[in-house]
């Protein structure tokens, strides 16, 4: 902004300068009065004659040319997407100012700091974020048929017979944010890859209906078989009448045990399996707002979730 007032400053004064000598003004007196030079007001009246009142404005500086050509930029965000931080040899999938200038320098031998980098990702539209956790064993395409294809066939058939949809689950977490930042474009949030290998501090097993009703355990060690049987029958009196629980097909829920407990409250209870590693409550859109609400109840208490779990006998 103040740029532009300089710049219409600097054309008005040379505009009075021409009109000034246009009226019969000494070039010399236009120039004691403007406090310049005799030569600049001479070249501001010539540049007048030959191109008019435009030409008397201030005309754009081109600068520097950019390290880093124009025709190179595509190029380099197409490799950082593509490659991701695991290409350059990094051991995890985060993006970091320092880690992008060494993947620059590598692609284009031009190297930039790290604050010209924080710059430079501001113009190509990147920003700072948080990625989402996505498991590495996925299987996309037998998911989206689950959704779009078994989902709306269960749906029906609890309704037909009276049943209750109910998403049951294990996680364990630790206290500490499991939450990294990486840069990435703008509306495009990034998914970071992996498997859940650490060692729990707590192990949650909770079941949400399709109506927004929950109910939830913790407990300091793994969740065994014999601990979902024992849920399960805490849910058959939670929950009055049949009830058709929903879970993946992780080996967690195909033990003896379980399928015993199963077979004999047939009248009470089935099973439907979704593919493993799909949050189911999460990407079925009957209870997706719920756990969107929930996961804000849980931000916002997040500080008293971890006095209440540090007072628990558990902990």
């Amino acid at each position: 902004m103040i740029a532009m007032l300089q710049d219409s400053a600097h054309a008005y004064r040379r505009s009075l300068a021409v009109k000034w000598v246009e009226d019969g003004m000494s070039q010399s007196e236009a120039a004691r009065r403007l406090e310049v030079t005799q030569g600049a007001v001479s070249q501001w009246v010539a540049r007048a004659r030959q191109g008019g009142e435009a030409a008397l404005k201030t005309q754009p500086r081109s600068g520097r040319p950019p390290r880093l050509p124009a025709e190179l930029v595509p190029r380099v965000l197409a490799a950082l997407k593509a490659l991701g931080p695991e290409g350059f040899g990094y051991e995890d999938q985060r993006w970091t100012t320092q880690r992008i200038a060494d993947a620059i320098a590598r692609l284009t031998d031009v190297r930039y700091s790290t604050s010209k980098i924080s710059d430079l990702l501001r113009q190509w539209g990147w920003t700072w974020q948080v990625p989402k956790r996505r498991d590495s064993r996925r299987d996309e395409a037998t998911i989206d048929h689950w959704r779009a294809q078994l989902w709306p066939a269960l749906k029906k058939q609890a309704e037909v017979r009276s049943e209750t949809l109910i998403f049951v689950d294990e996680s364990s977490f630790h206290l500490c944010s499991p939450h990294v930042k990486t840069f990435a474009p703008v509306g495009q949030t990034p998914v970071v890859k992996g498997k859940r290998g650490q060692s729990p501090r707590h192990t949650v097993i909770g079941a949400v209906s399709t109506e927004g009703r929950s109910y939830f355990q913790w407990t300091s060690s793994t969740v065994k078989g014999v601990d979902i049987v024992a849920f399960l029958k805490t849910l058959l009196r939670y929950w009055p009448g049949k009830l058709c629980i929903v879970w993946d097909n992780a080996p967690g829920h195909r033990c003896r045990a379980l399928r015993a407990r199963v077979e004999s409250h047939r009248s009470s209870m089935e099973l439907a399996e979704t593919p493993l590693c799909q949050s189911g409550v999460q990407e079925c859109p009957d209870t997706g707002e719920w756990l969107h609400r929930t996961t804000r109840w849980i931000k916002r208490y997040r500080g008293w979730v971890q006095r209440l779990l540090r007072a628990s006998p558990i902990y």
